[in-house]
């Protein structure tokens, strides 16, 4: 035999062959089947199954496929290259969802209609500041908790994990309560005040005072808040406050309307030109008011003096720091008044009571007003009724007449009802002002000729200048009566 011939009996005796090439991911796997040469063994699928077996690759396989790329094989005699092997992919899960399901008040939209109905020439500009209000317990967001995915299997048999799924969402820091049921998380404010979200630092929380750096005006919108209000600048005429705890006026306050169920400081002064209002449910503290109306029901500390004002007090009144003077107006306290100066020669007249809730004074008044309202009316139904009394036989009147009479003599009786039960209402105001234990006025310096003095229900006009004294009320002769300064 020849050279040659050797050769290629060698070469005819060469087998089939299988190779395997897995890709980088290990999610597919890919055989090229060789066919043998003269006189080689072809590849069967058993032995192709081995060969898989031996790479490695035991998931996924497609024996179906395999088969019919040895059966190619065979039949064309060339190599034959396709996959056989598939992983399964790992599903992803879903990101975590986040909802705020509280949001500031609208603004309002002035229309013809709105503003017609305003009144002519007055269009309404208030509208509430953008502060998120909320209540302690109130539910004020909600998360949804990210879901993992499903795992999968490369052709290796081995776990594939799923990504990671998003967690974009903000963290609860300050003042926030959580709840969590299966995966979906509520959060509730811990404590009244205000909801923020900080994009910054992707955070949320209740903040328990709200602060304003700067000027309060109009066209910062009404600042209606829960809790406490700073205002690091000034509170300018027509602005509107109103705090369910504490107001805090670094600046001065014009004709403002302030109202707060706290206590209220204001670091400089009220000028209000006697518009506005200051309103507490505590007490009230500013340098000076100038034409302010005040209200508050605890005390009132104007340091330096309160000047042409309105000022009620359901305690009691303090000027007696600097000029410490109360000139023109009038000031109401239920307890004591301090002042180093009353009144002025060249001023307005000014008015001073204490020893009486000015609550109960106005409700007086307001019972004295509903009572003269209601006897003018009933004097106008004895007018219309003339002699006819309740009771009264009226049959004898026409039939429209007999109507009329018999609602003129219900209207009469609902209103002598209503007579009766304000009768009874000022009779409990006016014990309530009598068991007042009185107040005075402590006058530091002196109390000008021409000075109205009321101690609860006892009122006298200064004839003279009086000094360093004390004006309280003489209950056995009632009469106010002048003491030294204690």
């Amino acid at each position: 035999m020849s050279e040659t011939d050797s050769n290629a009996a060698q070469q005819g005796a060469r087998d089939g062959d299988l190779r395997v090439e897995i890709s980088q991911d290990k999610m597919t796997a890919t055989v090229t089947i060789l066919p043998p040469g003269e006189g080689g063994s072809a590849v069967l699928p058993p032995g192709a199954k081995g060969r898989l077996s031996s790479a490695g690759v035991v998931y996924g396989v497609d024996e179906d496929r395999l088969t019919e790329l040895v059966r190619r094989c065979q039949e064309s005699g060339e190599p034959q290259t396709g996959v056989v092997a598939k992983g399964t992919h790992p599903k992803p899960g879903e990101p975590a969802k986040f909802e705020v399901l509280v949001a500031p008040p609208q603004r309002p939209q002035h229309t013809e209609e709105a503003d017609a109905d305003a009144g002519e020439g007055h269009t309404d500009y208030h509208f509430p500041a953008p502060i998120i209000n909320v209540q302690q317990g109130q539910q004020v967001a909600r998360k949804v908790v990210a879901k993992e995915g499903l795992r999968g299997t490369n052709v290796l048999g081995k776990e594939v994990p799923p990504p990671v799924p998003e967690d974009p969402t903000p963290r609860p820091t300050f003042r926030i309560d959580a709840k969590e049921e299966g995966r979906v998380v509520q959060y509730y404010a811990a404590e009244a005040g205000e909801f923020l979200v900080d994009d910054s630092n992707n955070t949320f929380y209740v903040l328990t005072e709200h602060t304003i750096n700067g000027d309060v005006t109009v066209a910062t919108g009404d600042v209606l808040f829960v809790a406490d209000v700073n205002v690091k600048g000034n509170v300018a005429e027509g602005a509107v406050i109103r705090a369910g705890g504490n107001i805090q006026v670094m600046g001065r306050c014009d004709a403002a309307f302030i109202r707060a169920e706290g206590n209220i400081s204001i670091t400089q002064g009220i000028v209000a030109g006697g518009k506005g209002l200051v309103e507490a449910e505590g007490n009230i503290e500013a340098a000076f008011a100038e034409g302010a109306v005040i209200r508050a029901g605890g005390d009132v500390t104007c340091r330096k003096g309160i000047l042409n004002s309105d000022v009620s007090a359901r305690g009691s009144i303090f000027c007696t720091q600097g000029r410490g003077c109360i000139m023109g107006g009038t000031a109401r306290a239920g307890k004591t008044i301090e002042v180093k100066k009353l009144g002025s020669p060249s001023s307005g007249e000014t008015y001073i009571i204490v020893g009486v809730d000015y609550l109960l004074l106005e409700r007086r008044e307001q019972l004295q007003g509903r009572i003269e309202q209601c006897k003018a009316n009933i004097e106008k139904f004895n007018r219309a009724l003339g002699p006819v009394a309740q009771g009264a036989d009226i049959s004898t009147f026409p039939p429209d007449t007999q109507q009329n009479i018999r609602k003129a003599l219900e209207g009469r009786v609902k209103l002598e009802e209503i007579q009766k039960q304000l009768k009874a209402e000022m009779k409990t105001v006016e014990a309530d002002m009598g068991a007042s234990e009185g107040g005075s006025i402590r006058v530091m310096q002196e109390a000008y000729a021409g000075t109205k003095v009321r101690v609860r229900d006892v009122t006298v006009v200064l004839t003279e200048q009086q000094k360093y004294c004390t004006i309280t009320e003489d209950r056995e002769h009632n009469e106010i009566q002048f003491g030294p300064l204690n």
